[in-house]
């Protein structure tokens, strides 16, 4: 199969171009405007087989090229991966980011793909699928006892949340009235390694590696989220792809965790795994604070930490403890090549 994956130089886009090139004999176009090539550079670095994977620089916005790039890869399979989801971006840069990139070049690519689909014969119309990718902050906040469903509402609080609704909503309409085989996959918050994005653990662990403190925001300190390791979540979303039905909204989820907890869980290890701290460290739990209230009363508590240290390999999933030690250990290893990217 031809495979377009569109914002091909972040970094779930290329880990999923690895997987397919490994485990499949698909071919893969990538798309994206190219403004930031680091991962990308790195990305074929680390690659053995680089003929099946192919670039193509261009902005979503331009309908033509998308047109152009449809007749000339003759694709089976659109992968749409989310223009635009720093959390950091959510409201101040909206106007531009948000509602034209996530909305209207989804729109535009929709309308290429509804053209290109109407032109297919009849065998190849029914291997072509649409595939959309949120991440699952699309939904309301939730905790451990109203675990999110492919039925959950979507929240509408900030420009960036509704310009993902706005999204999903196009997906839709492009199914019933168009026909047009889509599906809808949100998926949780994702890290390992090549991740060079500015997510909670990526962050941290980098932080933590040059002394920096790791500081959370009162609001979000017991936020619960859904981690999944990068290689898990290709896999399951390339599957998914292939063998999903047309029409269906899918979430891609795994362990749940809340944002202290998360981040004790990597101080720990990297209290083990770090040899050399940094100067001025002793203790990586040290370098956990907060700008609440609850700081001293629940991050500073050496009865918490002495629970954790005693009691984390009965509390963490087995396979989750091995992903987040392989994770922690690639950041050790590449600290010098990690800060020209944060």
């Amino acid at each position: 199969m031809n495979i377009i994956i569109t914002g091909g130089s972040r970094f779930i886009s290329l880990t999923l171009a690895k997987y397919i090139v490994n485990f499949t004999n698909d071919k893969i176009l990538l798309i994206d405007n190219l403004k930031c090539t680091k991962n990308l550079n790195l990305f074929f670095k680390t690659m053995i087989d680089k003929d099946r994977i192919s670039i193509f620089k261009t902005d979503l916005e331009d309908k033509k090229s998308i047109d152009y790039i449809f007749l000339k890869f003759h694709p089976h399979i659109i992968i749409n991966i989310e223009y635009d989801y720093n959390i950091n971006n959510k409201i101040t840069d909206y106007s531009n980011n948000f509602i034209r990139n996530n909305f209207v070049n989804t729109l535009n690519l929709l309308e290429c793909s509804k053209n290109y689909w109407n032109s297919l014969d009849i065998v190849d119309k029914k291997t072509f699928k649409f595939n959309c990718i949120f991440k699952s902050d699309v939904y309301y906040k939730f905790n451990i006892l109203n675990v999110l469903q492919e039925i959950s509402i979507h929240d509408n609080i900030n420009p960036y949340l509704i310009s993902k609704s706005l999204i999903s909503c196009l997906m839709s309409s492009w199914y019933f009235s168009y026909k047009l085989p889509i599906i809808i996959t949100n998926i949780s918050n994702h890290y390992g390694p090549l991740d060079f994005s500015n997510t909670l653990i990526s962050k941290s662990i980098f932080n933590a590696l040059l002394g920096k403190k790791i500081v959370l925001n009162k609001d979000n300190i017991f936020e619960i989220n859904n981690w999944l390791y990068i290689d898990d979540y290709v896999r399951s979303l390339y599957n998914l792809t292939v063998k999903g039905d047309i029409g269906y909204i899918y979430n891609i989820r795994s362990y749940y965790l809340s944002n202290i907890r998360l981040l004790k869980i990597i101080c720990y290890l990297l209290n083990i795994l770090v040899k050399s701290k940094p100067v001025g460290v002793s203790n990586f739990f040290d370098l956990i604070v907060s700008n609440s209230f609850y700081q001293k009363s629940f991050l500073k508590n050496n009865f918490i930490y002495n629970i954790i240290n005693t009691k984390i390999e009965s509390k963490i999933d087995k396979n989750f403890k091995n992903k987040i030690v392989k994770t922690i250990k690639w950041y050790i290893k590449n600290i010098e090549l990690l800060n020209s990217f944060f």
